[in-house]
């Protein structure tokens, strides 16, 4: 039997990016009852698989795959609805990987277009609302300082030590700004 030349055997190849993000969806990524250090799941793959995945979730979605869809192929059959690929999952997945015009608008803003803000709680004691509140003090301050003839403002600058502008505009800026220290 005549031996194999170089040329003729075939060295084993390393599978393509579509063939490793084609079996990590079948290894079931989001799977519900995986262990989290499972290598499997998404959030332990490396990240151009994790790109694979996300645009495999933005194609089914835009195919018409519903969530339950989405759930059973990418979590396994028999998911319940609060685990798996739940909603905020594959929004967070698919806003990270560029696909956020896939979700649904009403998670981003109301019917009339404008952003949700989140729920009163977040925005009173969330990471923002010490800005939230200088911004309310200041817009306050800005409102009272128009409300005040320019005369009273002028005095009220000179009792506090402070010179008068006499643009009008500098004026109401200067006793807004006294106002608000005042607060």
């Amino acid at each position: 039997m005549p031996s194999k030349s170089r040329s003729t055997r075939k060295s084993p190849q390393a599978p393509t990016l579509a063939e490793r993000i084609a079996s990590a969806i079948l290894a079931l990524p989001f799977a519900f009852d995986a262990d989290p250090t499972d290598a499997n799941l998404y959030a332990n793959l490396p990240a151009e698989l994790q790109a694979g995945i996300a645009e495999s979730i933005a194609r089914d979605r835009a195919a018409g795959l519903s969530g339950n869809d989405l759930r059973a192929k990418y979590s396994g059959a028999g998911c319940p609805t609060n685990r798996g690929l739940t909603g905020p999952i594959r929004r967070k997945v698919l806003r990270a990987h560029g696909a956020g015009s896939l979700v649904a608008k009403s998670y981003d803003a109301y019917a009339d277009g404008d952003p949700r803000g989140g729920s009163a709680h977040a925005r009173m004691h969330g990471p923002l609302a010490a800005e939230r509140a200088a911004a309310a003090l200041d817009a306050l301050a800005a409102e009272q300082a128009a409300a005040v003839a320019p005369k009273d403002a002028r005095a009220a600058l000179r009792a506090a030590g402070q010179t008068a502008p006499r643009d009008d505009a500098k004026l109401r800026a200067a006793y807004a700004a006294l106002l608000r220290a005042a607060a």
